[in-house]
């Protein structure tokens, strides 16, 4: 999904560069530059979207899990970890 989007977005800068041309104003290095760090961030942000919606299934199917093996004491381990968050 990131790489599609990647080329999503590259394709429409470069349409509104000639269409309003920019190019002539910019050099090539810069319109490349640019493309470059937009669609290395926009790939960044697809692939950690996946993790706003999945962490908190593997958190609480690890508590689980730890839950049946341990019980009780894994509220304190919890406790620590939830302590530790920024």
């Amino acid at each position: 999904l990131g790489a599609l989007v990647r080329a999503a977005l590259g394709a429409a800068v470069c349409r509104r560069a000639v269409a309003y041309r920019l190019c002539e104003k910019a050099d090539n290095g810069l319109l490349c530059n640019l493309l470059a760090s937009d669609g290395a961030r926009i790939s960044t942000v697809c692939g950690s979207l996946n993790m706003i919606w999945s962490s908190p299934f593997q958190l609480a199917i690890a508590l689980a899990m730890l839950w049946r093996a341990l019980g009780p004491p894994v509220l304190g381990g919890f406790a620590v970890m939830l302590a530790m968050l920024p």
